[in-house]
C-alpha cells in the first residue's frame, strides 16, 4: 500500500504559493472575502520521511473555513468560472526509468496543470492564474492521461469537472507521455500508481500551507482519481494491492483497461479485482478502435460493487474524453462524472439514494450512452 508523504514540489511558473526559491512562505493577502490572488513564483519545498498512517498529511484538521460574516451570504452553485495554474512537480526519492536509449536518470519531473472553481459568471473559457473561490474546501480529483498525451490536452474533460465544484490536477507523467525522454512508452505505466500518490501528496502540501492562496481550500477527505486510456489502467491500480492509497475514495477510467489482462509485462495482476475495490465507474465506447471493449466488459464482471459501467455507443477510443473534440458521448461522460464523484467522492459514505439514481440517470441516454452497475 502506499502510504501518504509529505511531498518536495518544485513549481515553476506557480500561480498558487508566493516564495523565494529555498525560502519559506510569504503571506499573499486576499483581495476579497471571496477568492485570494494568484501569484507567479519558484519554490522548493522539503520532503519529509513517508508516514505509517494513511491520513496523515499536511493539510489543516478542520475542512471547512471559519463563519465570517461573508461566509453566511449564500453560497453560488455550478457552473462556476474555471481558473488554471501551471506548475512542476519533482519526486527526488524516485528515478526515471531508461527508455528508448536514454538512461535512467534521478527524480522525476511532472508538470501539472490545475483547474479551479474561480470567481465570476461561468462562460467556458478557462481563466489563467485567476483567483480560486475561497468561501468552500473543494474536493480533489487527479486526471492521469494517456500514452503519447498531455494532461493539458485533456482540457475540456478537467474544465468541466472544474467547473462542476472540484479542484482537479492534470500531470503530465515520465514515460508515458507525448514529451517523455526516449519517447512514449505505455510499458512503463506501471511506475505511475505512485507517481499519482505523490501529486495527490504535493497538493495537500500545498493546502497545508497557511500563508498561500490555496490553504485550506482543499478537502483531504474528498479524493477521486480518473483517466483516459493507459491514464485509466493507472487509475485502476489504485483499487489494487499494489499500488492502493487509502487516500482516494472512488476511481473512474475512460477506455482504460487494455493494460488489466493477467500477465501483462511489467504490470503482473494476476487476480486484478480478488481483493475488495473502490467504487469503480468505466465509461467505454463499443467502436474503441484501440482498446478493446470487451476489457472493459471482462474488468466489469470482476471488480466488487459499487461498480458502473457505461457504454458509449458508437463513440471511439477518444470521443469520450472530449480529447478530440465535442461529441454526445464526451457531454454524457461529463454528466456521469459528476454525478459519479459527487456520490462517491464529495458526498457522505454511503452515497444517499437520489445520488445513486442521479448516476442512473446520467448514464442511460437513449442513443447514446447505456449503464450497467452494481449498487450493492
Amino acid at each position: 500500500m502506499i502510504r501518504p508523504a509529505r511531498a518536495g514540489v518544485l513549481l515553476a511558473a506557480c500561480a498558487l504559493v508566493a516564495v523565494a526559491c529555498g525560502g519559506t512562505p510569504e503571506a499573499s493577502p486576499d483581495t476579497d472575502a471571496g477568492s485570494a490572488p494568484m501569484t507567479a513564483a519558484t519554490s522548493t519545498a522539503g520532503t519529509a520521511a513517508p508516514t505509517s498512517s494513511a491520513a496523515a498529511t499536511s493539510a489543516p484538521a478542520t475542512s471547512a473555513p471559519p463563519t465570517t460574516a461573508a461566509s453566511l451570504v449564500p453560497l453560488p452553485e455550478p457552473p462556476y468560472a474555471v481558473g488554471k495554474a501551471t506548475l512542476t512537480f519533482k519526486d527526488p526519492s524516485r528515478e526515471t526509468e531508461a527508455n528508448g536509449g536514454v538512461p535512467a536518470s534521478p527524480g522525476r519531473t511532472m508538470p501539472v496543470a490545475i483547474y479551479y472553481p474561480a470567481p465570476g459568471a461561468a462562460d467556458g473559457t478557462v481563466r489563467d492564474n485567476t483567483s480560486i473561490l475561497r468561501d468552500r474546501t473543494w474536493p480533489l480529483l487527479v486526471f492521469v492521461h494517456g500514452t503519447s498525451m498531455t494532461g493539458e490536452r485533456y482540457e475540456a474533460l478537467t474544465s468541466a469537472m472544474a467547473s462542476a465544484g472540484y479542484v482537479v490536477v492534470a500531470p503530465t507523467l515520465p514515460g508515458t507521455s507525448a514529451t517523455a525522454a526516449g519517447g512514449p512508452n505505455p510499458a512503463l505505466y506501471g511506475g505511475q500508481p505512485a507517481d499519482v500518490s505523490f501529486v495527490i501528496s504535493a497538493m495537500l502540501d500545498l493546502n497545508g500551507r497557511p500563508e498561500g492562496p490555496l490553504a485550506g481550500r482543499l478537502d483531504p477527505e474528498a479524493i477521486g482519481v480518473f483517466g483516459q486510456s493507459t491514464g485509466g489502467d493507472v487509475a485502476l491500480a489504485l483499487t489494487h494491492d499494489c499500488c492502493r492509497d487509502a487516500r482516494v475514495r472512488a476511481v473512474a477510467a475512460l477506455a482504460g483497461t487494455q493494460y488489466l489482462r493477467p500477465g501483462v509485462p511489467n504490470f503482473p495482476i494476476d487476480g486484478y479485482f480478488a481483493s475488495p475495490s473502490l467504487p469503480m465507474l468505466l465509461i467505454h465506447g463499443d467502436a474503441d478502435e484501440i482498446t478493446p471493449y470487451g476489457d472493459s466488459s471482462m474488468a466489469f464482471d470482476q471488480a466488487a460493487a459499487p461498480k458502473f459501467r457505461a457504454t458509449m455507443l458508437g463513440a471511439d477510443h477518444l470521443g469520450p474524453s472530449g480529447a478530440a473534440g465535442p461529441s454526445a458521448s464526451f457531454d454524457a461522460s461529463v454528466a456521469l462524472l459528476e454525478a459519479f464523484f459527487a456520490a462517491y467522492v464529495s458526498g457522505p459514505t454511503p452515497p444517499a439514494a437520489e445520488e445513486v439514481a442521479a448516476i442512473l440517470a446520467a448514464g442511460d441516454v437513449p442513443g447514446v450512452s447505456r449503464l450497467d452497475s452494481a449498487v450493492e
